[in-house]
C-alpha cells in the first residue's frame, strides 16, 4: 500500500480517535463515576444526619415526658424500666421472654401493690416492656 497524504491523513484522524476513546474509557469515565460515588455518599450522609438530630429531638423530649411522669407519679409509654421502678416500685412478678429480636417483660403488680402511699397505681396490673422500654400496660377493669 502506497502511504500517501490522503491515507496519512486518515491515519492520524484514526490514532486521534482512538487517543480520545482511550482518554474517555481510562480517565473521564472513571473520574466521572468516583465523582457520582462522591456525591451519593455525601447525600446518604446528609440524610443520616437529619435522621440522627430527629431522633435526638425525639429521645429529648421523651426524657422530658418521662422526667415529667416520674415527679407526678405517674408512668407515660417510652419510660425506661428503671423509671417505672421509681413511680410504681418493684412489680410481684417478671415474666421475661427472649427471641432473636430482642427482650420482652411482663411486669405483674398484683393486688397488693395497688395501693401506696399515693394512692392507687392507675389500675395498671400489667405492664409491658420491649428491651427495656415501657410499650404497653394492661388496665384493671373498673
Amino acid at each position: 500500500m502506497k502511504i500517501t497524504e490522503k491515507n496519512l491523513g486518515r491515519n492520524i484522524v484514526r490514532d486521534i480517535v482512538i487517543i480520545i476513546l482511550l482518554l474517555l474509557f481510562f480517565v473521564v469515565i472513571p473520574v466521572t463515576i468516583n465523582r457520582i460515588r462522591v456525591y451519593k455518599a455525601k447525600c446518604e450522609f446528609e440524610k443520616a444526619k437529619e435522621e440522627l438530630s430527629s431522633s435526638l429531638k425525639s429521645l429529648e423530649e421523651q426524657l422530658k415526658k418521662s422526667q415529667k411522669a416520674v415527679q407526678e407519679g405517674k408512668i407515660v409509654m417510652g419510660m425506661t424500666d428503671w423509671q417505672v421502678r421509681k413511680v410504681y416500685g418493684a412489680p410481684q412478678m417478671i415474666n421475661k421472654t427472649v427471641t432473636a429480636n430482642g427482650i420482652s417483660e411482663q411486669w405483674v403488680y398484683g393486688k397488693q401493690f395497688l395501693y401506696r402511699s399515693k394512692g392507687i397505681l392507675d389500675g395498671k396490673e400489667y405492664l409491658y416492656f420491649k428491651d427495656g422500654i415501657l410499650s404497653s400496660w394492661q388496665e384493671k377493669p373498673g
